[in-house]
């Protein structure tokens, strides 16, 4: 019996590993080589001021996107008060957030969601911004719960990060290659409020949206496979 099960819980504990392996339904993969290109300043410090940045996206077909994965930096001044080198991550949490279009700009909000540092899964790397050697983060959240996402529909997607302090500040990342006609948008805030109303920046922003099946659907089809794999074989007369 034991060399029967096998075969089949190594094909289950495939499949509840799905979600770390299937394509994302929108990419913008990072600008290749180990210059991390243009990236633009998105965190809030602990009096909600500073910057949050914006880039543009439409799907094919609808999508329940509960899974998003994201590149940036953090930078800070140099000996001589000027940007930028090398800065420490210094997150508290993150805010990660869809929100619709107004005619090219970001619009109403309509997904929110913030999870503490901790909760994010990062993995550190290492590059180049504007010829300073920088430790280069990819970060992976899954969401707590689905932006349900419509077909051929213009959204904006965000990740901020939240910290104390403005100095260091997370960037994010460029999606590459750089392309004239490629842009994501900023804004700056002082105090939670808008303090300007934003502008466009040249480059997409490096990020993708997955749609990850939920686990439970998954192990119940497992379990329907075990209950058939394991039914009593008819003997032969």
């Amino acid at each position: 019996m034991k060399s029967r099960i096998t075969p089949l819980a190594l094909l289950l504990a495939a499949s509840l590993s799905f979600s770390a392996t299937a394509a994302p339904v929108y990419e913008q993969a990072p600008v290749a080589g180990s210059n991390v290109g243009y990236t633009w300043a998105s965190q809030f410090n602990g009096s909600q001021s500073g910057a949050q940045t914006y880039d543009d996206f439409s799907l094919g077909q609808a999508a329940q996107i509960n899974r998003v994965t994201w590149r940036g930096v953090y930078l800070t001044g140099n000996a001589q008060g000027q940007c930028c080198v090398n800065g420490a991550a210094n997150s508290d949490s993150w805010t990660v957030e869809f929100y619709t279009d107004a005619g090219g700009t970001p619009g109403a909000l309509a997904y929110s969601h913030s999870v503490a540092a901790a909760q994010v899964h990062r993995q550190v790397g290492s590059g180049f911004w504007g010829g300073e050697a920088v430790d280069v983060f990819d970060f992976d959240l899954l969401l707590g719960s689905q932006f349900n996402a419509a077909a051929g529909t213009q959204y904006w997607f965000s990740v901020r990060s939240d910290a104390a302090s403005s100095d260091p500040h997370f960037s994010w990342s460029m999606a590459g290659p750089y392309n004239t006609g490629d842009t994501s948008f900023q804004r700056g805030y002082t105090n939670g409020n808008l303090s300007w109303a934003g502008t466009t920046r040249p480059g997409d922003r490096a990020f993708a949206l997955h749609e990850v099946p939920e686990p439970s659907g998954l192990a119940l089809a497992g379990v329907g496979l075990l209950a058939a794999f394991m039914r009593p074989k008819r003997r032969k007369a």
